[in-house]
């Protein structure tokens, strides 16, 4: 049996915060709290995922089955609202392994957490494929933690880790600052602020932890929050009173954020406001002198988590022009300053440079050039995932280069979550949309996205 039932795991949890707080009322040592948590919640995972084995085979020794955390979990970021993100890797697709992960999320799904994101995919090819293809489900691989089973999965995405190229991480952390400034964008309401997606956000948080696997490399046990170790990263540009403010700030806004969330379970970003400070003081007035105070801690801690992500992304250019070159780096510059400037796309250098495709793209500029669309025609064969998912992203992508790209390779192993991207371009076609809900072959994660919008049309129309 688990050592857990859902009543006494909410007791554990609601212990968890309560010992932390017996010995401080500083909001700015909540990574502690999120350590305790996180070493709870794997003891968690643990402890069902042997029972769930048991009752199915009869024996607590896994045969080529594991569970891994990633995300909140991995990152040693989890707090008391955090998500269940465990994911069940597997030798192959074999009935009895996919018997185990359905199982599995059942058990979890007894418990009072607000979602068990847990994906179908899992086996050893399924990890291969998406290492070396996507951006989004790679990373998850490369964060993700070995919580318990056939040790064999462990030293299979070690080793899969190990070898995964570093110029792979840039491209793709250069991917993330572009995206992720777009994505923000559409998850916030206008004059809004939400602790996840704003400026200075627990989003954020990711920057540091993405730079650090550049420099340092990816860890294969972490023994502390992910993001303190990318602010770490930094100590040879910071000192250490810098470091300590980072990560104090780090702290604030994601206690913060996860007050905010326990005292209203509707709000799943961590929204401020009026009514959810008022709350937060009424409940926490052995932590805060006002709610002012609450205000003007959200305000300054953003602003250095935003200054925080700057120092990454002025590290990385650095980063960049020493491992590609004063040459490369220079055009790399002209694009992300000018966009698109030729006439002609065959004058366009680097057609085949995934970084200046993506400094190109992301240029809100390149799209007035005349040739944007046939630059478009020209980048929609390649098979590369970050310029893919750029070209989707852009606003001024005609639906028909859209509904090209879903035919042509959407539907493969490691490129699903361009369905997702894709759901969210105004300019996509009701007749791709009905494309990516009709598929049998992908995930219902990847089409959750398109089946909410291609229901709104119908019902609207």
């Amino acid at each position: 049996m688990s050592i857990y039932s859902p009543e006494s795991w909410d007791n554990k949890k609601k212990q968890c915060r309560v010992d932390f707080f017996k010995d401080t009322t500083s909001i700015f040592r909540s990574d502690q709290y999120a350590r305790a948590y996180c070493k709870s919640f794997d003891e968690l995972l643990r402890s069902c995922a042997k029972e769930v084995y048991f009752d199915l085979h009869g024996t607590t020794t896994f045969d080529g089955v594991a569970i891994f955390s990633f995300g909140a979990p991995a990152r040693n970021e989890m707090l008391g609202c955090s998500d269940v993100d465990a994911a069940v890797y597997r030798v192959d697709n074999s009935a009895k392994h996919y018997l185990f992960r359905d199982a599995f999320v059942k058990k979890m799904e007894q418990f009072s957490f607000t979602k068990v994101d847990t994906p179908e995919w899992g086996s050893m090819d399924d990890i291969h494929t998406y290492l070396s293809t996507s951006v989004t489900e790679a990373n998850q691989i490369l964060e993700a933690q070995f919580i318990c089973g056939d040790e064999k999965l462990l030293e299979y995405v070690l080793k899969l880790r190990s070898a995964y190229p570093k110029p792979r991480i840039a491209r793709n952390l250069l991917f993330q600052f572009a995206y992720f400034s777009q994505y923000y964008l559409k998850k916030l309401k206008t004059g809004q602020v939400n602790l996840k997606y704003c400026s200075g956000g627990t989003r954020d948080f990711l920057f540091p932890s993405w730079y650090s696997y550049l420099v340092n490399g990816i860890p294969a046990h972490l023994d502390t929050l992910s993001v303190f170790k990318g602010i770490e990263t930094l100590s040879d540009k910071l000192n250490d009173e810098q470091l300590r403010e980072f990560k104090k700030a780090v702290s604030a806004i994601a206690f913060i954020r996860d007050e905010l969330m326990h005292l209203d379970k509707k709000d799943i970003d961590g929204t401020v406001s009026k009514a959810s400070i008022e709350n937060l003081y009424a409940k926490n007035k052995h932590l805060f002198s006002s709610e002012q105070e609450i205000y003007k801690l959200v305000e300054i801690n953003r602003r250095k988590v935003a200054d925080l992500k700057n120092i990454v992304w002025l590290n990385f250019l650095d980063y960049l022009k020493t491992e590609r070159g004063d040459e490369w780096f220079m055009v790399f510059e002209k694009e992300t300053c000018q966009g698109l400037i030729e006439e002609k796309v065959s004058a366009i250098p680097h057609l085949d440079d995934e970084e200046l495709n993506i400094a190109r793209l992301w240029n809100s500029k390149s799209s007035q050039n005349a040739i944007f669309p046939t630059y478009l025609d020209e980048l929609k064969t390649q098979d590369s995932w970050v310029v893919l998912a750029s070209i989707l992203s852009q606003t001024t992508c005609p639906g028909k280069i859209i509904n090209e790209i879903v035919e042509r390779i959407g539907f493969s192993k490691g490129y699903e979550y361009l369905l997702e991207i894709v759901t969210r371009n105004p300019n996509t076609e009701l007749k791709t949309l009905d494309l990516i809900v009709q598929n049998k072959t992908v995930e219902s994660r990847f089409k959750k996205a398109a089946k909410k919008k291609w229901e709104e049309v119908f019902h609207h129309g």
